[in-house]
């Protein structure tokens, strides 16, 4: 049985995380738009550091930061609730839709985050516990009081885990399939600092869960102040060990699930949103090259030559210097000339952040150009495109939580059955006029009837999902001048 020795190794990275802590790294400072540190180093080579910091401090300034990502990721998240989820709960687990984590955050808050982060980064976890009321001098559960129940206290929550959270997990292959064996997630917690009742710091906790030595699920924290030292406050312990339990038994399965991209096992996903991620940095440096050569060769360069002329009779015939324009003249000395010098007109710089933009249009950022004109079939094409990599993370944000409201029960000791899935149709008006109008056609043509009419229009978004067909056509047959739609086929024509 490991010990509180282990607060040497509990750190410890998988090498699977670490692989991936740059993307996901990039993708996050892009969220934030902090991007300036891939921007490359212009002023590395200039004689001092004043200089180094003056270049390259203007050449940042000219930077243009356009959030592809940003923009994209929150569309993607919108289309897949444009639709309410299909939620059921039964009465012991309903306290989830309003607070589903215990910070007053909504099931479907949470479920946008985890559709969000799923989108970003390709995976996070969703973990589910039950709260224990109090632990004792060696960290370890009091079995709670009736008033701690009544109090909501003993209700389980749902908790969702970014994946850089996600420090280390290990599976075990058992007959089958392969059950999660351990996890490790890294946490913040908060301490008071020393006698100063308003200063909280904020230290660092391991969260392991595993099995003990008798095979039955177990939690067991390590925390560490703000330094990084094994943390040891008043009232508090570097070392908390509980084992949970689910209906009064001890519980053989870790309740945490994986939701990734690609599907819900342990391995990592590659981030849907990386390339568009990287488009994005890209087109942040052509647009800082641009603007730096622009402001460097894109301006007229007077290039004097004071023939037969000393300095002194230049700076005579100069005294302010040398100005040129439409109001002023120049004097340059008998047999001297000027002119001026520009660069030929370039469009590579630009040619490339053009390309780019086309790019992320091509990954689903269509927002760049809202107006562009694009053909129906393109339209579709594109659509497929990005519905495949929706489909699927819907899919998974759902299965995850059907795993976690389970456990809830579990935990409860219900059987009661619920529903949670997120909605798959994620694009208003998927049909054109043009398809409209054929549906329409082939309906008065006697080719289809009118509840196949009805159910095409109602999945191209042209009917509300919410309607009640029967009520429209009632509605529609009670209309002045309108045919009974229930007419036998002999009644009389209305044109």
């Amino acid at each position: 049985m490991a010990n509180h020795d282990n607060s040497t190794y509990v750190q410890t990275r998988s090498k699977d995380y670490t692989n991936h802590l740059d993307k996901w790294k990039l993708i996050r400072s892009v969220m934030a738009c902090e991007v300036t540190e891939y921007l490359r180093n212009v002023g590395a080579n200039e004689a001092t550091e004043a200089a180094q910091h003056a270049r390259q401090k203007a050449y940042e300034d000219g930077a243009i930061f356009y959030n592809f990502v940003s923009r994209t990721v929150k569309g993607m998240v919108g289309s897949v609730y444009r639709k309410d989820p299909t939620i059921e709960l039964p009465p012991e687990v309903e306290y989830l839709l309003t607070d589903a984590d215990g910070n007053s955050q909504s099931l479907i808050q949470q479920s946008q985050e985890a559709v969000q982060e799923d989108i970003l980064l390709g995976r996070l976890g969703l973990f589910t516990d039950m709260p224990a009321s109090k632990v004792d001098e060696n960290g370890r559960a009091i079995p709670p009081s009736l008033q701690d129940q009544n109090d909501g206290m003993l209700n389980p929550r749902i908790q969702l885990y970014q994946t850089e959270s996600i420090i280390n997990w290990r599976v075990e292959r058992i007959g089958s399939v392969n059950k999660l064996a351990m996890v490790v997630l890294a946490e913040d917690f908060e301490y008071q600092s020393g006698e100063n009742e308003f200063l909280w710091l904020v230290g660092k906790q391991y969260r392991v869960l595993d099995f003990d030595e008798n095979g039955f699920y177990r939690q067991r924290v390590w925390r560490y102040n703000q330094v990084g030292e094994l943390f040891d406050g008043d009232g508090g312990s570097s070392y908390i060990d509980l084992s949970p339990k689910a209906n009064g038994q001890f519980m053989t399965e870790i309740p945490f699930v994986f939701v990734g991209a690609d599907n819900n096992d342990y391995t990592i996903d590659e981030p849907p949103i990386y390339p568009m991620a990287e488009l994005n940095v890209g087109h942040y440096r052509n647009t800082a090259d641009n603007e730096e050569l622009l402001f460097i060769i894109a301006q007229a360069m007077l290039v004097i030559a004071p023939e037969k002329s000393i300095a002194a009779k230049w700076n005579e015939a100069n005294p302010d210097g040398v100005k040129f324009g439409a109001r002023r003249g120049l004097n340059v000395g008998e047999g001297g000339s000027a002119m001026l010098l520009q660069a030929s007109p370039t469009s590579a710089l630009t040619e490339a952040i053009k390309h780019k933009e086309e790019q992320a249009v091509q990954i689903g950022a269509q927002l760049i150009t809202p107006t562009q004109q694009v053909t129906a079939e393109s339209a579709r094409i594109q659509r497929g495109a990005d519905t495949s990599v929706l489909s699927s993370i819907s899919n998974n944000v759902s299965n995850g939580y059907e795993k976690a409201i389970q456990w809830c029960l579990d935990f409860l000791g219900s059987t009661a059955e619920f529903t949670f899935t997120l909605s798959n149709d994620f694009f208003f008006g998927s049909l054109t006029p043009q398809d409209v109008d054929s549906i329409v056609k082939a309906w008065q043509a006697g080719a289809i009837s009118k509840d196949v009419m009805d159910r095409y229009l109602v999945d191209g978004g042209v009917i509300d999902d919410k309607v009640d067909l029967d009520d429209m056509n009632e509605d529609i047959k009670n209309e002045d001048g309108m045919v009974d739609l229930d007419a036998p086929e002999d009644a009389p024509n209305v044109d």
